[in-house]
């Protein structure tokens, strides 16, 4: 028996702690990840792939899911890895549950880059989570396609991996985006185990913009700090630019941005960056923009081709800094 929904109704939280998923008019569901902690003994719990369309395949998935051993479940960063390779979405491995009451935890999302959700993602938002946050890691891109999102391994910039990154971003629009961004944060606030703290957010490559920007100014009532590292076209000459959404977010006491830009990026030149400072001068909150000496676009994921430990190192030494200053 359901005892919790999110206020998109994008699923039921049942009184388990798993989530399901009935039609919806819009057919826009949550998506993601979260590790289970389970309340003195540890069960693997199914967290649903959502936001794709209703179909069968749902219908089975959920079906299978409730066959699973049932027990008092909350929502905790996840320690350890997932268990991949179900048509129906990651399953992910109970911690054992040590505290009958864990404690409430700030909440975070992470959001992947274009080629979406898989296992440098998950590490990434696991090892965040490890510093003490419930983190989502949600498929972005569940209109188009389940994870994951390419069924080729991607080259840059290869005709058939171009044609693809379209399908994947056509549909988020500004407005899909920031009707995602509620959902996230509406499917947050219920969870037990998230405090009433403000959240983070985080996103590469393409979903920074996303993340430092279209979030907060979506809702910087709960979003306290957005993060974007090597994100493209945060500055553009379009009307749809993402940094038009700078006067809608409070500057005296909204959310905290942080940019760290890449060096020689294509998606975002010095050009850019240099009328996106100017913008956010004039929009007058609290930021920090900077480029990385030496790292290319995507040096933060590991299974890049131009992964820069170093570097990287620093961008999560910035991200982590960031959320203990402002989700509090």
């Amino acid at each position: 028996m359901p005892t919790q929904q999110d206020k998109n109704g994008a699923g039921y939280l049942t009184r388990w702690g798993r989530t399901h998923h009935p039609p919806d008019s819009l057919g826009e569901r949550l998506a993601g990840s979260l590790a289970s902690w389970s309340q003195g003994q540890a069960y693997r719990r199914r967290i649903a792939l959502a936001g794709v369309p209703y179909d069968r395949t749902d219908h089975a998935c959920r079906d299978r899911c409730r066959s699973r051993p049932a027990g008092p479940a909350r929502y905790a960063p996840a320690t350890v890895g997932p268990r991949t390779g179900s048509d129906c979405g990651d399953h992910l491995r109970c911690a054992d549950g040590k505290d009958a009451n864990p404690p409430s935890r700030p909440a975070a999302i992470h959001l992947p880059d274009i080629v979406g959700v898989r296992e440098s993602h998950r590490g990434m938002a696991r090892r965040l989570a490890e510093q003490g946050y419930v983190v989502l890691l949600p498929n972005i891109f569940y209109r188009t396609a389940r994870i994951p999102v390419f069924d080729f391994q991607p080259k840059f910039p290869d005709e058939r991996t171009t044609k693809r990154m379209g399908e994947l971003a056509g549909p988020l629009t500004p407005e899909a985006v920031e009707r995602d961004a509620a959902s996230y944060v509406n499917y947050l606030v219920v969870q037990g185990s998230v405090s009433e703290t403000r959240m983070g957010v985080v996103g590469y490559c393409f979903s920074g913009a996303m993340s430092a920007l279209r979030f907060p100014a979506a809702r910087p009532d709960r979003i306290g700090a957005g993060a974007s590292f090597h994100g493209g076209s945060l500055y553009t000459e379009s009307p749809a630019s993402p940094h038009l959404v700078l006067p809608r977010i409070p500057a005296s006491d909204g959310p905290r941005l942080y940019f760290g830009h890449a060096t020689n990026d294509q998606f975002m030149p010095q050009e850019a960056i240099d009328k996106l400072n100017t913008a956010l001068r004039a929009w007058g909150g609290k930021y920090d923009s900077e480029v990385y000496d030496g790292a290319l676009h995507s040096w933060t994921v590991p299974d890049a081709p131009v992964y820069n430990q170093p570097q990287a190192e620093r961008a999560f030494a910035k991200l982590t800094e960031l959320f203990a200053a402002t989700l509090k």
